[in-house]
């Protein structure tokens, strides 16, 4: 096997071929599109009136994250992968940027400073590499061709040279090996941005969806990062501090926050957007990764976006959502792609693009940093080589590498806590493991988009097999080997009674590469030229995408919203309450409470229940208040029931709407004695 990334002489493409291409990115972008509406239809989105706010948060975003990271795009990406070089800079940007208003966060400047320094940093860091050509002298092949396609291809060059008059089959390669057409991707990521945001044609409000209840606490830090630094404090605010298991996180909270401010409106009307922009880079970034990597044809990128972003990993991130291990599934792909383009072809460049996703990924959710990390030392070890080491060009770049991990040492050392947290409690036998809102083990089928058990995860990972053939031999070992290791080691959740949460978080990364696989061979089998084997591949992809599709509709038609129009008006009612007026929230233990705490803002509050035992900031315990909010009614036996005033709460309402009540309490004389715990700064975890 040879171990350099060999270049392949161009070979021009006959008109027939050219034709051929374009029908077939056509045909891709009308099937994203039907995937679309089919999904939509069986979701039942038919609303429109949410579209203007999701249009500028999602201007913001784009604006935010193409601006960051298109000098880097243009200095680093290789010269073959260019004409989709300004949708490689938005997973280039959300990190940059994110590093960078973190950065200058930590230094104390304001948010509404920072964020136009930032603008201004990218927007002239853009402007020099294109003044000085940096960007052409990046290397990379023309054609964009990965490692598992370069020797057949170059072998097909030489004879095309040699032969004027291609055959059949060698045209239908080419056109297979052609570059990507940026249109088609474009259009594509288009399609899966709106499909993301569904949910919000059907509740008919741009608001944050699904169960997690982490998005309060994203929110809650996005409002402050708006108006004080990441180590202040502000009681004032919906979250008054960066809970202590949030604040090594810092650099996936500010890009919610700096395009919020861009838009001029509320984090929580921007958060579905950022989390479907996210959905998005990941989904480009697996793709990307099936072409370059992994054998798929060119032409079939667009086609296997689709399938990451619409199996039910991917959907049920963006919609329930889990922020951090959303930003950590965006990064991971690109960690990989870059690190394994570093391995091949000795590429510097692709080396330090491999370096600083990493650093993100590690900050942004450092469970999912041992699945490249791994995969890399696999490569490393089937190339037997080691990537050039990037120079920093003298004092002045030292100097400002050291510059920038002195600002962002806060953040790294929290991320080499939560590392060595959960690797102790990995390899410590017998040891509880990490809890979260996942209490019992999912159908492993659903991690590779199907749904039901281990018959189709049998049947996935068959043709993910396949998938390991476009290799050459020893990366497909190395590879094999990893992934079967990964697997084994799910084992280590599935055999704990406290597993549950963990093997959701594992499950959900192996999940997307065995995808990644199977989505790969199953290109090459569309795009062959062979209809026997183009019969078997629409098989497969029809058996795929029929079950993922009706399981993806059930989600979405169950999915409810964390943050309702009723909620917003809670913030009303607290305006017009008098100044300096406690209130007792007489919620149960849910997200619910949490919302509601965050809705009363700088109220001092306290509750009888509060949520305890997980890593959210919640109200002080207590009993007594000036007024109390509760819920209106509660579902008991698929039945709301009505629930009467709580402690000493006195009707009638204050303010009530179909899903909470506002009343005074009257409280007795005789237990004036009881202190009252209200207050306007939350208890931290």
């Amino acid at each position: 096997m040879s171990a350099t990334w060999t270049e392949a002489p161009p070979v021009r493409t006959p008109p027939a071929v050219v034709r051929r291409r374009r029908s077939g990115s056509r045909g891709v972008v009308v099937g994203a599109t039907l995937v679309g509406v089919a999904l939509a239809l069986l979701i039942h989105a038919r609303h429109v009136h949410e579209i203007p706010s999701l249009v500028r948060g999602a201007l913001a975003g784009l604006v935010l994250f193409a601006v960051c990271g298109d000098a880097l795009a243009q200095a680093l990406v290789p010269r073959g992968w260019r004409p989709l070089t300004p949708i490689f800079a938005l997973p280039l940007g959300a990190a940059a940027g994110a590093l960078v208003l973190t950065a200058f966060g930590l230094a104390h400047v304001p948010l509404h400073v920072s964020l136009w320094l930032t603008l201004l940093i990218g927007a002239a860091a853009s402007f020099i590499v294109r003044r000085r050509g940096l960007g052409e002298r990046a290397p990379g092949a023309d054609s964009g061709d990965g490692p598992a396609a370069l020797s057949a291809r170059a072998r097909l060059a030489l004879s095309a040279r040699a032969r004027p008059a291609l055959s059949a089959r060698a045209r239908r390669a080419l056109s297979a090996r052609a570059r990507p057409a940026p249109a088609a991707w474009l259009a594509v990521l288009f399609v899966l941005f709106w499909v993301a945001l569904i949910p919000a044609g059907s509740m008919r409000v741009d608001t944050i969806f699904g169960e997690n209840p982490d998005a309060s606490q994203v929110a809650g830090i996005a409002v402050l990062f708006q108006h004080v630094s990441p180590t202040a404090t502000d009681v004032a605010l919906p979250l008054d501090a960066v809970p202590p298991e949030w604040r090594f996180r810092y650099p996936i909270f500010y890009p919610l926050a700096a395009a919020s401010n861009l838009a001029h409106l509320d984090p929580i009307r921007v958060f579905p957007v950022m989390a479907a922009l996210l959905m998005v880079i990941a989904a480009f970034g697996f793709a990307m990764l099936a072409v370059q990597c992994l054998g798929a044809p060119a032409a079939a990128g667009p086609a296997i976006a689709v399938a990451i972003a619409i199996s039910w990993v991917s959907l049920h991130l963006t919609w329930h959502p889990y922020w951090n291990q959303l930003w950590g599934t965006a990064m991971l792909p690109y960690a990989v792609l870059f690190g394994w383009r570093g391995l091949a072809a000795r590429d510097a460049r692709a080396g330090i693009l491999c370096a600083f996703m990493l650093v993100m990924l590690w900050l942004a959710y450092p469970l999912a940093l041992p699945y490249p990390l791994v995969v890399l030392a696999a490569l490393t070890a089937a190339y037997w080589r080691r990537p050039r080491r990037p120079s920093l060009h003298g004092v002045r770049g030292w100097g400002l590498a050291l510059v920038g991990l002195l600002l962002l040492a806060p953040a790294v050392v929290g991320a080499v806590i939560k590392l060595d947290q959960a690797l102790s409690q990995l390899l410590t036998p017998g040891s509880n493991l990490w809890g979260g809102d996942i209490t019992r083990f999912l159908p492993v089928g659903k991690f590779v988009g199907t749904g039901g058990g281990i018959v189709p995860v049998l049947a996935v990972g068959a043709v993910a097999v396949l998938g390991l053939r476009a290799l050459p031999r020893r990366p497909r070992i190395a590879l094999g080997l990893v992934l079967a290791g990964l697997c084994l080691l799910d084992l280590r959740f599935r055999l704990t009674a406290s597993g549950t949460y963990m093997d959701f978080k594992h499950l959900s990364f192996v999940g997307l590469i065995v995808l990644t696989l199977a989505a790969s061979a199953v290109a090459r089998m569309l795009w062959s030229g062979s209809r026997a084997t183009v019969a078997l591949g629409a098989v497969l992809a029809l058996a795929w995408t029929i079950p993922t599709l009706l399981g993806d509709g059930r989600e979405g038609r169950l999915l409810p919203q964390q943050v309702p129009d009723q909620m917003f008006q809670i913030r009303q009612w607290s305006a017009r309450l008098p100044p300096g007026a406690t209130v007792r929230v007489d919620i149960p233990i849910s997200g619910t409470q949490l919302w509601a705490v965050y809705m009363l803002g700088d109220r001092p509050v306290d509750t009888p229940t509060p949520v305890l035992r997980t890593t959210y900031a919640h109200a002080n315990l207590g009993f007594r208040a000036d007024y109390s909010l509760s819920v209106r009614s509660l579902l008991i036996d698929h039945r709301y029931v009505p629930v009467a005033p709580k402690l000493y709460a006195v009707d009638p309402p204050l303010f009530e709407n179909s899903m909470f009540v506002l009343r005074r309490i009257a409280w007795p004389k005789r237990y004036d004695n009881v202190p009252d715990t209200a207050s306007t700064r939350l208890v931290q975890p």
